[in-house]
């Protein structure tokens, strides 16, 4: 993966949801992803620019819906994006915790009602060569023709970043495109 300008990162941190538009910043990430879940919300403001949300959702205060639903309400309230062009995805789970199997339940729950386009649970499990957990870390770019790119990766590949794509209405394709960058 490219070297990113640090000006153009806005980092979220354990607990943490951000939202921006292209002209804020260009890239969204969190990392740490064990047993917790990074939830998306893409949406589109009236003059059709792309806004993101990104959430380190770690389940320990709000539910996975509350978190949705507030991303939703900020994008709506604070960069004017149209309720019809949401979407949400999340990644991530699987690590050992005492809450991991109710997060990822949490998550399917929501994917079943429609809440969450796109799932991808369980992706943390012990390495093959140690008992330590892997840490996924998700990079969201808003690209200058407006596109959005999810990028994940899982340690120790991090040499293969696995993608999440999405159509010209923020619709996520239903399963993740490997690549090597």
């Amino acid at each position: 993966m490219q070297k990113i300008p640090e000006e153009s990162v806005e980092k979220v941190g354990v607990g943490q949801t951000k939202i921006c538009t292209f002209e804020q910043k260009k890239y969204l990430t969190t990392s740490r992803l064990v047993s917790c879940y990074g939830i998306i919300v893409i949406a589109m403001k009236k003059n059709g620019e792309k806004a993101i949300g990104l959430s380190h959702w770690i389940g320990s205060e709000d539910n996975a819906e509350y978190t949705i639903q507030n991303m939703k309400c900020k994008l709506a309230k604070q960069l004017g994006t149209e309720e019809i062009s949401f979407n949400s995805i999340a990644i991530g789970g699987g690590g050992k915790s005492y809450t991991a199997p109710c997060l990822t339940q949490e998550i399917k729950t929501l994917k079943d009602k429609g809440l969450i386009n796109v799932a991808l649970c369980d992706l943390n499990t012990p390495s093959q060569k140690t008992i330590i957990y892997q840490e996924t870390t998700i990079y969201i770019i808003i690209k200058d023709d407006n596109q959005i790119l999810i990028q994940y990766y899982i340690p120790p590949d991090s040499q293969v970043l696995k993608k999440v794509q999405t159509d010209e209405k923020n619709t996520p394709f239903p399963t993740p495109m490997q690549s090597s960058t």
